[in-house]
């Protein structure tokens, strides 16, 4: 069995946009190749990055793990968040987790990846500024997403092409609510490891009314 039959994202995406996504995750990968920079220094990881399922291929097979055991930043870290996640991800009836990837784009938190270094302000991750937007609108429509909550920094890349995508969907009645947690006057070490404590609190039904204490968290619409 590959990699492709092995990601979860596969049967929660129209086939097009599931597609789409392998289509940029190759674009993507080729303009990393091609950069020394981007194999260089904190990049050396990608050197490895290998030709796969995860990026259309029908050859080759990199040595991939689940993306919820890949990723170890400051917002992984909160405790409970991963079983929680887990857990909301196994029932049909749970909430739909979407982690947005500088290299892969949209992943499932089983999705399987690669060991790999790529931030989003990154010059090659670009094309998930186009093509991010159309897979979230059709994976929203294939999944009946009503409502968007992204736990990501208000200045950060990440946030901007969440937005950008989220924004025609509220526009077009798809959505009904948009929303972005912000962490007044945060440090990057302080802003992913509230946004990873909040998601963990609100997939657990528990108590988040101390995030919004003080007005140290807002909830903003987009």
């Amino acid at each position: 069995m590959n990699v492709a039959e092995l990601d979860p994202l596969r049967d929660l995406s129209t086939p097009s946009a599931y597609r789409l996504a392998l289509k940029a995750r190759s674009e993507i990968l080729h303009y990393v190749r091609r950069a020394p920079k981007f194999t260089a220094d904190k990049y050396l990881k990608n050197i490895s990055i290998t030709d796969g399922a995860d990026f259309g291929s029908v050859a080759g097979a990199g040595l991939a793990m689940p993306a919820l055991d890949r990723y170890q930043g400051l917002l992984y870290r909160a405790k409970g968040l991963k079983a929680s996640i887990r857990e909301a991800v196994s029932s049909t009836e749970g909430p739909r987790v979407l982690i947005l990837s500088a290299l892969y784009g949209p992943l499932h938190p089983l999705s399987p990846i690669q060991d790999y270094n790529l931030m989003m302000s990154d010059a090659p991750a670009r094309p998930w500024s186009t093509a991010f937007p159309q897979f979230l609108a059709a994976f929203a429509e294939l999944n009946d997403i009503r409502r968007v909550a992204l736990y990501v920094g208000t200045s950060t890349a990440y946030f901007k092409v969440a937005r950008k995508a989220a924004l025609p969907l509220l526009a077009s009645g798809r959505l009904t609510k948009a929303v972005q947690y912000h962490v007044v006057d945060g440090s990057t070490r302080e802003t992913p490891s509230r946004h990873g404590a909040l998601l963990a609190a609100q997939l657990a039904g528990a108590d988040v009314s101390p995030f919004f204490a003080q007005g140290m968290t807002l909830e903003r619409s987009l």
